[in-house]
């Protein structure tokens, strides 16, 4: 979906509804280098890849330039937040999606 925003006597393409995913991968000498031995049998092994989850509204300003607000999560935290809905409902603002969600704001230039 996509919307013209008439500002300023310049139009602006508002674009709300954007739904995305990426990964994470984490790269780190030690990181999970040995699990310990205290780990039951049919423990499953931790991964350094991640899946981000993602919602974006975006503005697009001009050909080349667009300003975005994103808010992600990551698959585990959001697996959580289903599994443990009460404790975030009780604990965090936004239905409990404040215990799981980081946000920014950005502005992308294409050269």
């Amino acid at each position: 979906t996509e919307w013209l925003l008439p500002v300023f006597n310049k139009e602006f393409r508002l674009k709300p509804v954007n739904f995305g995913f990426s990964t994470l991968v984490a790269q780190h000498d030690s990181l999970f280098l040995k699990l310990p031995e205290a780990l039951p049998d049919d423990y499953y092994a931790p991964t350094a890849v991640r899946i981000l989850l993602e919602y974006q509204v975006d503005v697009q300003l001009d050909k080349n330039t667009d300003a975005y607000f994103k808010l992600t999560a990551l698959d585990v935290g959001f697996a959580n937040y289903v599994r443990n809905y009460s404790f975030y409902r009780d604990n965090y603002d936004w239905l409990g999606l404040e215990g799981i969600l980081n946000w920014g704001v950005g502005i992308r230039r294409t050269f």
